[in-house]
Order: structure tokens, then C-alpha cells, then sequence
């Protein structure tokens, strides 16, 4: 599906050689690079393509380059053929964190995140859908935006994420930190240059592997843990206590990487919980 012009995939080929293209931003582009898809060269003319566009951040983020007339919808509905969608917004951020390049992190405070909380501050009730001049339009007091926002704040700024094998803990920037963010209802986060201090509820013990970035490079971490009680609070009595409630942490000494990162650090949830610190030493 790469097309000829080299910076984007087409919409469709289909067996007899014929093809179609809109430069579609959603998922022939942002969820391909949110998936894992294209390398890095790709990555890079995607993004550049998409951002060329006259519409792409009127707010996060419209939904193709060329316009999807009646000839090409279901029923003649065009409806959502000239607007942006906060799920393609989310794919837009998914994807400039990926990237991982310095103006991608731009166009992700400056162009996605950053104008949808002004609107939220502004008018606390959003819109469903935004026009190409980025005005707000559609159903009033609609719900996906402002969870979006929310989203985009725990996954993408502070990096949160949370999977059934798997705590991730990686910031954009190193411009957020330090940062305490209560991640939701289970998880609350702590970080800051030198410990980073993880805090999960849970109603069964579990295995998870703890996942940090944006550590100090090929600094050492002394990793320590605390058994939580049933009111998600934690319970005194140290390493004896923890391992009583079935919290358990290893290793407990690692370095970062070059890039300030570890990705082995296994951690057993006992009971109710607990609380890890990884501090440098």
C-alpha cells in the first residue's frame, strides 16, 4: 500500500490494479505507526505528509487529506467526511510518542493536547466533532473529547500505562518531571530525577513487570517495596511486612540503560497491593 510518492499509505488497491486514495490520517496512517508498523524513515514522511495538510490540526485531528464525497460513503452520508475525531486525535499522539523526535513532542503540546484543554477550561462542555478551522461543531455535551483529553494527559504526556502483565511508566519529555499523578481509581505515580515511587491497588496478588523510562542514564537503582493494607494505605513493618502480604520486588540494585531506561524490574502485587520505590543511589 506504499504510495509511489513515498510518504504515506493509499487508502486501497484492489486485484484488478486500480486504487484509491484519500491520505487517510487515521488508519491507513496514525494507527499503522501506533501499531508499530512503518520504520523510522516511513514514520518520519507520514507525519510530514499529515502535518502539510490544510486541516490536520484545526484540533486533533481530521480525518484525511482529500475529501470523501457522496460517491464514496455508505448511503451518501458525508457527515464525517469534513471533521476531526478525538480518536484519531488519540492515534496522532500515540504516533508523535512514538516518534520519539523533538518536533514531534512540539506538535503534540502545541497542536494536540495543548488547544483541546484550552477548550475544556474554556467551555467545559465540548463538542463531538471540530470543523477544519478548528471550530467546535455537533452534538453538544458529547463525552469522547474531554475522556480523550484524559487519555492523552495519562498515556502520553506522564507516559502511564497499565496492562494485565505490565506497568509502564515513560514520559514524553523530560519536562514533566517531576510529576505525582493519580493514574486512576488503582494507580498512583510519583517521579521525579532521582525515585520514582509506584503505588497499585489491587483485589488479588498478581505478577506485573514494572517498565521505566526517563531515568538517569546507566544510573544504579535500589528498588524497595511496601505492602499496601485494604485501605490503600501503606503498611508499616518493612521487608518482613511486605513479604508477610506477598510483595515482592526483583532484582533489587539495576542500572538504567543509555537511554535511561529498564524493562525487567518484576514485581509481585500481594493482596491489597503495594508500593514500589526505585531510587538512585
Amino acid at each position: 500500500l506504499w504510495a509511489k510518492d513515498g510518504d504515506h499509505y493509499v487508502t486501497s488497491v484492489n486485484r484488478k490494479g486500480t486504487m484509491l486514495d484519500m491520505v487517510d490520517y487515521d488508519s491507513n496512517l496514525l494507527l499503522a505507526i501506533a501499531a508499530g508498523i512503518p520504520g523510522r524513515k516511513k514514520v518520519e514522511a507520514i507525519l510530514r505528509r499529515i502535518d502539510s495538510g490544510p486541516c490536520t490540526h484545526g484540533r486533533a485531528t481530521y480525518v484525511s487529506e482529500v475529501y470523501y464525497g457522496p460517491n464514496l460513503v455508505y448511503g451518501g452520508n458525508v457527515g464525517d467526511s469534513r471533521t476531526s475525531m478525538a480518536r484519531i486525535g488519540y492515534f496522532d499522539a500515540i504516533s508523535r510518542a512514538r516518534s520519539g523526535r523533538e518536533e514531534d513532542k512540539d506538535v503534540f503540546d502545541r497542536l494536540i493536547l495543548n488547544p483541546l484543554m484550552g477548550d475544556l477550561f474554556d467551555f467545559t462542555w465540548l463538542t463531538e466533532r471540530y470543523n477544519c478551522a478548528g471550530e467546535r461543531e455537533r452534538g453538544w455535551g458529547y463525552w469522547e473529547y474531554p475522556s480523550v483529553i484524559a487519555m492523552l494527559l495519562r498515556e502520553v504526556r506522564y507516559g502511564i500505562r497499565m496492562t494485565l502483565s505490565e506497568v509502564t511508566i515513560h514520559p514524553l519529555s523530560h519536562s514533566v518531571i517531576p510529576f505525582t499523578l493519580r493514574a486512576d481509581s488503582t494507580l498512583t505515580v510519583s517521579m521525579d530525577a532521582a525515585r520514582v515511587v509506584v503505588r497499585l491497588r489491587l483485589r488479588a496478588p498478581a505478577w506485573k513487570t514494572l517498565a521505566v523510562g526517563r531515568l538517569t542514564p546507566a544510573a544504579r537503582y535500589r528498588a524497595s517495596v511496601a505492602a499496601l493494607g485494604a485501605d490503600g494505605e501503606v503498611v508499616g513493618g518493612g521487608k518482613e511486612a511486605a513479604a508477610a502480604a506477598g510483595c515482592y520486588v526483583r532484582p533489587e540494585e539495576f542500572a538504567a540503560d543509555s537511554r535511561g531506561e529498564v524493562f525487567d524490574v518484576v514485581v509481585e502485587w500481594g493482596r491489597y497491593g503495594c508500593e514500589v520505590v526505585l531510587e538512585a543511589h
